[in-house]
C-alpha cells in the first residue's frame, strides 16, 4: 500500500499554520487583524488534526509493543528535548545567570509544571507529544479489550 501524500500535505498546512498564525503572531503581537481571525477560524481543526490523522492510521498490535514503539517514537524525543530546553532555560537562565532559584524551588517548579501542565518548564510544545502518546496508548487499550469508543470520550 502506497503512502498517502495528500495526508502529509495537510499536516504540513496546519503544522505551519501552527507556527506562522498562531505562535508567531501571538508572540509579535500581529494577532488582532481580521485576516488573523480568518485564518484562526477557517484552520480552527489544525490541533485536533493530528490525532484523527493518528486514528486514521490505527492498527490494533500488542499494548507492550506498542508502549515501545511509542517510547522509541515519541517517548525518547519528549524526554530528550524536554531535558534539552529544561537546562537551556530554567537551569542556564534562572539558576546560574539570574540566581533566581534555589536548588529545591528549581526541582519543585520543574516537577509542578510537569504535572500540573504536562511539560518540563523550558519547552511548552511538547506536551502534545506526551498527550498523542497518551490518547494512542489508551485507545489501544479500549480497542484490544472490546470496548466501546465511548469509554475513550467519557474520561474528560
Amino acid at each position: 500500500m502506497n503512502r498517502d501524500l495528500s495526508l502529509d500535505n495537510i499536516a504540513g498546512i496546519l503544522i505551519l499554520h501552527m507556527i506562522i498564525v498562531v505562535h508567531a503572531a501571538v508572540i509579535s503581537g500581529c494577532n488582532t487583524s481580521a485576516l488573523w481571525w480568518t485564518l484562526m477560524k477557517v484552520l480552527c481543526f489544525f490541533l485536533p488534526w493530528f490525532f484523527f490523522k493518528s486514528g486514521m492510521m490505527y492498527k490494533p498490535s500488542d499494548t507492550i509493543a506498542l508502549a515501545r514503539k511509542l517510547w522509541k517514537r515519541m517517548g525518547i524525543p519528549f524526554v530528550f528535548f524536554s531535558f534539552l530546553g529544561w537546562i537551556i532555560v530554567e537551569f542556564v537562565g534562572k539558576y546560574l545567570l539570574l540566581h533566581s532559584l534555589t536548588p529545591g524551588e528549581l526541582l519543585s517548579f520543574t516537577f509542578s509544571t510537569f504535572f500540573h501542565m504536562g511539560f518540563f518548564p523550558g519547552n511548552a510544545a511538547l506536551w502534545f507529544l506526551l498527550s498523542l502518546m497518551i490518547v494512542r496508548l489508551v485507545y489501544n487499550f479500549v480497542r484490544r479489550r472490546g470496548l466501546s469508543n465511548a469509554y475513550c470520550l467519557a474520561y474528560p
